[in-house]
């Protein structure tokens, strides 16, 4: 990063442990299962129950829920590690809060809080788009495609953010696309097998951050108390 104030390190400290991704790639790989099953399945009526039902979980685990589920994790891990440091604040509530305060001119103006991040827009957002034009606009070469462009933008994006990635790491996208080229599996797998490579890679990153992170950071002892 190359501001590196103390709301920046908070930020970057939020995913040092892995975990944001970890449970951010479950939920991609998960749809994909889902896509699945729903395809799979007999009647359109009950298809479009259980689709609606899937992607309302979906939507809500996005907005939400899975910060929650992080936070619970890190309560587990990471914070009795390393520390407890403020979460960071979506990048977009930031620009909400600015407006609301440039409206009210009479309330004084602190100084811009650094600790942000912009992962729902430049990491989810890009693989949900890619997984929605795979999706939608099926040919069996478009996976290979698709997921090289998605590899570069989140490659140049995260150059200077709170969160980069290797190129190597981000090269494994377009090398699975890759390896769907051949139409021979059934088309529905084929569409449904994009949003689980984008679930598998994004949560094999954070897991390689995860086991780097528990070797550098062991549970520290508790100091035995003596009786006299």
């Amino acid at each position: 990063m190359q501001d590196d104030s103390p709301g920046r390190r908070a930020a970057a400290y939020w995913f040092s442990d892995g975990l944001p991704e970890i449970v951010t790639g479950a939920e991609f790989a998960l749809c994909g299962a889902g896509l699945m099953l729903v395809r799979d399945l007999s009647t359109s009526i009950l298809r479009a129950t259980v689709a609606f039902g899937y992607v309302l979980l979906f939507l809500c685990l996005l907005n939400g829920w899975d910060r929650g589920v992080t936070g619970f994790l890190k309560s587990r891990v990471t914070y009795p590690r390393t520390g407890y440091a403020r979460p960071p604040v979506d990048l977009d509530r930031v620009y909400s809060r600015q407006i609301f305060t440039l409206l009210h001119l009479n309330s004084p103006a602190g100084a811009p809080d650094a600790n942000v991040t912009q992962y729902y827009r430049r990491t989810v957002f890009v693989l949900l788009l890619a997984g929605y034009l795979s999706e939608s606009l099926w040919r069996h070469w478009l996976p290979a495609i698709v997921l090289g462009a998605a590899a570069g933008a989140l490659y140049a994006l995260h150059r200077n953010g709170e969160r980069s990635y290797s190129w190597w790491s981000v090269l494994v996208l377009p090398v699975a696309g890759l390896l769907v080229l051949r139409p021979t599996p059934p088309q529905y797998y084929n569409r449904a097998v994009v949003w689980i490579i984008e679930g598998l890679w994004l949560a094999g990153v954070g897991a390689c951050r995860f086991a780097r992170y528990l070797y550098d950071n062991p549970m520290p002892r508790r100091t035995e108390g003596v009786c006299l």
